[in-house]
């Protein structure tokens, strides 16, 4: 049995025990130091000795280590942690994180990288968390992010602290009850039918035989976003065997994320969708400048390759919305657009859901039958003749 010692290191209270931890992934034992409370709350006595009530949460820190309970804790330091966390790249759920999803958990990381405490991971508290919170604000200054990005890193490090716990090298998740990081607030625009229209107006081809091979694209790409619902990602990943011309279907099987090949972002994602005549009729406009072969929308000169929307919006329908005099909002505002224009004609919540390929949140809605895809074609076929309709 322990005792462990007590002393005084700087301004605080500090309890020295040697302990059975995990470091650099090996089990050892060596002596390891529990801050316990800040000298001036707790003046030692006239003989130096610690007062009843350190001694107290020393005993609280010595009873689970002499007990056998907390053997194995993590010796490594905060940082050192998050960093064989991302380089094992498993989840807090047991499963292997997918590549997009520890790709931006790597850009979280170096968000913070720089103003991470030099602290065990064992002894990091919601406090803790919260300076780094602030210094990572204060780091910003006016430079303020978006509210997700910020949402991003705690997400991170609440779902390391969370592995942590379960492997058995943390006691809590300090994470947790952190405080709430404020952003900018995200665009949330939907677009209106009309909207829709007259950005289309900007990206007419008025001479079939021009050059201005991003139009077409991006024409086609804007009418299957806002007919079908699909996510850009979704949109990239379609090739030309997933379109079933003859039952005017798409089928979506996979999502480009950051020009990796990524499984649907759930398994409800990975589903047929109709093919209404203003889109298929766009997609066959397409076609007659693609080669058919591939990616439904790929690279120039590369059929293999999947397209870079974020080049064409940046450099093309930017420039020429403004020019126009109108704002273009992103792909996900016409997915956003089609969800509330089929909400105002009334169209029945589990169709939508179906249509957006969202979960229905009902037991019922989700175990006992999905939409066909006569109704969902007949959905979609309501917001094509009101987007024929609109000016």
């Amino acid at each position: 049995m322990q005792k462990g010692s007590i002393r005084i290191s700087g301004k605080w209270w500090y309890f020295k025990v040697r302990e059975n931890v995990i470091e650099n992934g090996q089990r050892v034992r060596k002596p390891m130091y529990h801050k316990l409370a800040p000298v001036a709350q707790y003046r030692p006595s006239s003989n130096g000795e610690p007062p009843p009530a350190v001694r107290a949460m020393a005993d609280e820190k010595l009873a689970p280590i002499n007990a056998g309970k907390r053997e194995g804790l993590s010796a490594d330091s905060f940082k050192s942690f998050l960093e064989s966390y991302l380089k094992a790249g498993i989840g807090c759920n047991g499963r292997p994180v997918r590549k997009v999803t520890l790709k931006s958990y790597g850009r979280d990381y170096q968000v913070i990288a720089d103003l991470i405490p030099d602290i065990q991971l064992r002894n990091v508290r919601t406090p803790d968390i919260n300076r780094l919170f602030k210094a990572l604000i204060s780091k910003d200054g006016d430079n303020v992010r978006a509210a997700s990005a910020y949402r991003n890193v705690r997400s991170f490090l609440s779902g390391a602290f969370r592995a942590a716990v379960g492997d058995g090298l943390a006691d809590f998740n300090p994470v947790r009850d952190a405080m709430t990081m404020t952003g900018k607030d995200a665009d949330t625009h939907k677009y209106t039918l009309s909207e829709v229209k007259q950005l289309m107006k900007v990206i007419n081809l008025e001479d079939e035989k021009s050059k201005d091979d991003w139009k077409h694209t991006m024409r086609a790409a804007l009418m299957v976003a806002l007919l079908t619902g699909l996510r850009k990602e979704e949109i990239k990943g379609l090739r030309w065997e997933d379109y079933d011309r003859q039952q005017q279907i798409l089928n979506i099987r996979r999502t480009i994320v950051n020009r990796q090949i990524e499984h649907t972002k759930t398994k409800g994602s990975a589903a047929p969708v109709p093919v209404v005549k203003t889109v298929a009729r766009e997609l066959e406009a397409h076609l007659k400048r693609n080669s058919g072969d591939g990616f439904i929308f790929h690279r120039a000169n590369d059929p293999q390759a999947p397209i870079d929307f974020e080049y064409i919006v940046r450099d093309k329908v930017h420039p020429a919305c403004q020019a126009a005099g109108i704002e273009f909002h992103g792909f996900h505002a016409l997915r956003r657009g089609l969800n509330t224009a089929m909400k105002d004609m009334g169209i029945d919540y589990t169709l939508r859901a179906d249509i957006m390929r969202h979960e229905p949140h009902t037991v019922t809605d989700l175990h006992y039958g999905r939409a066909s895809m006569k109704q969902m074609r007949a959905a979609l076929e309501k917001i094509e003749a009101a987007y024929l309709k609109a000016k």
